[in-house]
């Protein structure tokens, strides 16, 4: 699921500290407007932070994959993934490896 290392502040900070740092980084993001190389690297610090978030919560003994499934489920159901061909019914946790359906 993570695609980052793990950082000093899934120890350090608080779930309302990160969630503060999840909001600044997307105002970062936000700012950088039409700079891509600049959004770029903006928005991949949110995605290192939200990665932050959900290693927190995965402290507080959330199930990540659980949540990744239902969402999965309900974007496929809104039609978020158009037509699904066969060899795209499951997607692959980066970190464990688990199938989780499409």
């Amino acid at each position: 699921m993570f695609a980052f290392p793990r950082t000093i502040f899934v120890d350090e900070s608080t779930l309302d500290d990160q969630w503060e740092h999840v909001k600044s980084e997307l105002v970062e993001a936000i700012r950088a407007g039409d700079k891509l190389g600049e959004r770029d690297e903006e928005l991949m610090d949110l995605w290192h932070s939200i990665e932050t978030y959900f290693r927190i919560r995965q402290t507080q003994g959330i199930d990540i994959h659980a949540v990744m499934t239902d969402v999965i489920k309900k974007n496929s159901e809104r039609g978020y993934y158009g037509r699904v061909r066969d060899d795209d019914q499951l997607h692959y946790c980066p970190t464990c490896g688990q199938a989780l359906q499409v």
